[in-house]
């Protein structure tokens, strides 16, 4: 796809869950077709669901190395082996990832943040994307942990 002046980057960064997935891949297609140019990263298993919209795939293992690297790389691994880091092996996942939540989300953000160094998406004259839109996986309201279990 050749970009024009009037066309955009588009970066969408999704968790390994459908539910996350699923309800942006129209919005991709329809970019795609207007002529924006699309980069989704997520994890491999997407990888044909993405690039059957026209969008371009990065792996979230190979952006996100700094979440992934020496940590198991699936479902909820990168979270457990986090729990054995933090001495929290204990903890139900649930309240596992109101702690390390945030920490999560600051391992991934260097590959996010920068997707002309991690994803290789560099937009027209090295102008930032027209929109970066980062899904967490999940979002707690902040109650008193206590209280969830």
């Amino acid at each position: 796809m050749v970009q024009d002046d009037a066309s955009k980057t588009f970066v969408f960064v999704f968790p390994d869950y459908v539910g996350h997935l699923n309800p942006a891949l129209p919005l991709a297609r329809a970019l795609v077709q207007l002529g924006h140019q699309v980069h989704i990263l997520c994890r491999e298993r997407m990888r044909t669901a993405i690039e059957d919209t026209g969008a371009i795939f990065h792996s979230d293992m190979e952006c996100e190395p700094e979440l992934f690297h020496s940590r198991e790389g699936h479902g909820f691994g990168a979270l457990e082996s986090l729990k054995k880091e933090y001495d929290i092996e204990d903890d139900h996942i649930i309240l596992a990832l109101y702690k390390l939540g945030n920490v999560m989300c600051e391992l991934q953000l260097p590959g996010n943040v920068q997707p002309g160094s991690r994803t290789g998406c560099s937009p027209p004259g090295n102008s930032k994307p027209c929109l970066h839109l980062f899904c967490r996986a999940w979002q707690f309201p902040d109650p008193d942990p206590a209280v969830l279990f």
